[in-house]
């Protein structure tokens, strides 16, 4: 089996910037698209921030760079987010910060979270203080191990792709290139190896 690509990990139908996946293979491959994407979408709106209908931002959220929030979302107390980032429909962020990523529709990660070079498919959901790692400690380029073959991504900083359904525990963290097939489930306190865990997994210390 080939290493799958990305509509193996989400259905970008649910997603309204589905444009950003357009001409690529891998998922990855839509980060190194993102801060143009974003920049030429605010630049046709002539808007610093996008914001979709009926999406409330609590004063309290601190908002640095480029950023586009779909609609009906909730942008709770004191969330971070450092563009380029793409917030799809209905989401929950709270006391958060997420950072050049993409959540797409209906995820939530509303309790002490980061998300940082990351893509997060659709119904995500993020127990409280389970994070994503994005930088390895000896600064090398990030790849993904897939059973004895390791996949480049031209990333030195790079999290974790999350597919749709998925479920992470509290307190749990993912390190740099870490990749979930959808409806995988992170059990809390565990810290996976990173590679690539294809869906239905279920993530638990071996006890």
């Amino acid at each position: 089996m080939k290493f799958p690509k990305t509509p193996y990990f989400f259905d970008l139908k649910k997603f309204s910037e589905i444009e950003i996946f357009k001409n690529i293979i891998f998922p990855w491959q839509a980060l190194a698209k993102l801060d143009k994407y974003v920049s030429q979408k605010l630049k046709s709106s002539k808007k610093k921030i996008l914001v979709g209908a009926q999406s409330i931002i609590d004063k309290t959220v601190q908002i640095e760079g480029q950023v586009i929030i779909g609609s009906n979302c909730q942008i709770g107390p004191f969330t971070y987010l450092r563009g380029p980032v793409i917030i799809g429909d209905n989401c929950k962020l709270g006391r958060s910060e997420i950072k050049n990523s993409i959540i797409m529709s209906r995820s939530s990660a509303k309790h002490f979270n980061y998300i940082s070079d990351s893509l997060i498919g659709n119904k995500v959901n993020f127990g409280g203080g389970s994070k994503i790692a994005n930088f390895r400690f000896d600064k090398k380029e990030i790849k993904i191990k897939d059973k004895e073959k390791l996949i480049s991504t031209g990333f030195r900083k790079f999290g974790a792709i999350i597919g749709d359904n998925s479920q992470l525990g509290i307190n749990c963290c993912l390190n740099p290139g870490t990749v979930l097939g959808k409806s995988c489930l992170v059990y809390p306190l565990y810290n996976p190896k990173p590679g690539f865990y294809s869906s239905n997994s279920i993530l638990k210390p071996n006890l």
